[in-house]
């Protein structure tokens, strides 16, 4: 037997694994974080064991190699109890060897679970310092953030001040030029030498490219006095049709006076007379409530109204309607000749007037007298009764229908 194949002295394997287990525990200190925690105990546990009992199965394997060759050589010197005596001693060798390690590993297995949870008792407070600091860190960015927030919200609400104020002052400007361009309109118009209609077309060509730019302000009331105008100038040149497409454009976002209303109620009244649709008939009534809404007094709404029931009274296509249209246009001249306010009944008596010198009302004025010649002949003596009281009639001064 060569000394290569002498085994070992266990107190030296002992110290060699004794070595391994510290690079073991090294290795434990350096690869613990990146693989979780019961699964690396579970390796750790598991490789341990598969090294240590590789190894002892090599060592016990290369001394039964050993002690075979010896028992051999014994035997063939005729000794045969020394291989019970070798046998003994070599299990007991064995035992003592298992023995030995195992209570090393178990010990160093012990150190290893109590520096797991030293580390993992460490990263915890670690983490949970971190997490504060974090916290401390997150509360201090966001107060300077809400702190630039307000600043930046201050400085933006100082800025629309100070838009508004320069949008209003704009806008002013915008309005006293306008209203001044109005008026200038309206100045020329009074000393123009063109005849009626030429007169407010002109001044029709004058308003209608700055009512665009009017309508945009917030100025409502200089809008309003533009849409007056666009509405009595057109009314008077006659064109009842685009009056009516006026109305649908401007009515929901303006307010019209009630002479606009009026003239807008003549407008759908002639219209109703010329096509005979109810449409027309429906919107003059309308208009002629928003006139009477705005100015209850308004006598020309009331004129309009009688105008609308003569119409009716010649169109009823019956008795009974036309019984119901003429009581009900008694009853209207009734509550203007026993009103108090005499303007009411001059305002209504002086549009009469008016129409008869159109070809087309003036045949409906003819048939309010016919019907209710008494009646109409109250509102005439109302009429000249208002001029007297405001001095443009003698006392002994009569009007004639």
């Amino acid at each position: 037997m060569t000394d290569s194949n002498t085994p070992r002295d266990p107190a030296k394997e002992i110290a060699r694994l004794t070595e391994e287990l510290r690079q073991l525990r090294e290795d434990v200190d350096s690869s613990y974080y990146r693989i979780p925690k019961q699964e690396f105990e579970n390796i750790t546990v598991r490789n341990i064991t598969h090294d240590v009992t590789e190894h002892i199965n090599s060592k016990l394997a290369k001394i039964r190699n050993w002690l075979g060759g010896g028992l051999l050589v014994f035997s063939f010197l005729g000794i045969t109890q020394v291989s019970k005596i070798l046998e003994l001693e070599t299990q007991k060798l064995a035992s003592n060897l298992n023995s030995e390690l195992d209570e090393r590993m178990d010990f160093e297995l012990a150190n290893i679970n109590q520096e797991i949870v030293h580390q993992t008792k460490q990263s915890e407070l670690n983490q949970a310092e971190f997490k504060v600091f974090l916290q401390q860190e997150l509360s201090r960015i966001e107060e300077q953030i809400n702190s630039k927030a307000v600043l930046v919200e201050r400085k933006q609400v100082d800025l629309e001040d100070k838009m508004t104020n320069l949008f209003a002052d704009v806008e002013l400007a915008q309005s006293s030029i306008y209203r001044a361009e109005l008026a200038s309109i309206r100045d020329d118009l009074k000393k123009s030498y063109q005849e009626y209609k030429p007169a407010r077309r002109q001044a029709l060509d004058r308003l209608t490219p700055l009512l665009a730019r009017v309508t945009r302000l917030q100025d409502t009331t200089l809008a309003n006095e533009y849409l007056d105008e666009l509405f009595r100038w057109t009314f008077q040149l006659g064109e009842y049709e685009k009056l009516d497409q006026y109305r649908v454009k401007y009515e929901e976002n303006f307010e019209f006076n009630p002479t606009t209303w009026a003239n807008i109620a003549i407008a759908d009244m002639f219209l109703y007379e010329e096509s005979g649709s109810p449409i027309y008939l429906q919107r003059a009534l309308d208009a002629n409530n928003k006139a009477l809404q705005r100015l209850p007094s308004y006598g020309v709404p009331q004129a309009v109204r009688l105008i609308l029931h003569a119409i009716e009274i010649e169109r009823a296509p019956s008795e009974e309607l036309k019984t119901r249209q003429l009581n009900q246009a008694e009853a209207l001249l009734h509550q203007l000749n026993s009103g108090s306010n005499l303007i009411t009944v001059y305002e209504a008596y002086d549009y009469l007037k008016q129409l008869e010198s159109d070809h087309v009302a003036s045949k409906y004025i003819s048939k309010l007298q016919e019907y209710f010649n008494s009646s109409v002949a109250t509102l005439e003596q109302g009429y000249t009764d208002y001029l007297i009281s405001r001095g443009e009639l003698p006392a002994a001064g009569e009007g004639s229908f």
